[in-house]
């Protein structure tokens, strides 16, 4: 992956934000995202269920990630977070006592204190270096912990290849099948325990992986 394609990535991501949030009164957006989140949760109850007792990490956080409706003890990065802070009234850090925030990439994430459960929601198909990314998320999950990741999926090589090299999706520098989500993480050592395909749509399926470190 080369610097200027992600650089530009960035670039695009933070125009989206705000276009996306420039309509939205702050109060009533963060509100939905609270349900969204914990819908989410809900969807997965089978194989996370986050408790009082864990810590956890919300790498590629955004300005509303899921470190919103999460108990104990959380860390919260994105490289994006002093923009969303100083043009996103969205974004309220002071809001969430038991968060810490990081403006960090994943791939130079540091982590001293290895995490009960990470979560990378929406985040990995818009990294600079997704190998790197991925080994970041390994090293800093526990023994015995979880990783949580979603992303969109190519259901066809075809569309895939061409996305990859014609650049059609300028947000997302990798264009990945569900096939390759999973062998980048066993590839790293991380254990499938569970997919679940939360949307359907023709080119993309908006799947959620889980996976275990042992």
């Amino acid at each position: 992956m080369t610097s200027l394609r992600w650089k530009t990535a960035q670039y695009f991501e933070k125009k989206w934000w705000k276009n996306y949030l420039g309509g939205k009164e702050p109060g009533d957006y963060l509100q939905w995202k609270s349900e969204y989140w914990i819908k989410f949760l809900n969807e997965i109850s089978d194989w996370v269920k986050p408790n009082q007792k864990q810590h956890f990490l919300d790498m590629g956080c955004g300005p509303a990630g899921i470190f919103m409706v999460l108990p104990g003890k959380v860390t919260a990065a994105d490289p994006l977070l002093e923009a969303y802070k100083t043009q996103f009234p969205h974004f309220k850090p002071e809001s969430f006592k038991n968060v810490t925030f990081c403006s960090s990439r994943a791939e130079e994430f540091v982590c001293t204190d290895p995490f009960d459960i990470i979560f990378s929601l929406n985040v990995i198909n818009h990294v600079s270096d997704i190998r790197q990314s991925v080994h970041t998320l390994y090293t800093c999950c526990k023994t015995g912990g979880s990783l949580v990741l979603s992303a969109d999926a190519h259901n066809f090589n075809f569309l895939r290849t061409l996305f990859r090299y014609l650049h059609i999706d300028i947000l997302h520098p990798y264009q990945l099948t569900l096939d390759e989500y999973k062998k980048l993480l066993e590839n790293e050592g991380f254990v499938i325990q569970a997919e679940k395909c939360l949307r359907k749509r023709f080119i993309f399926n908006y799947v959620v992986i889980i996976a275990g470190k042992s």
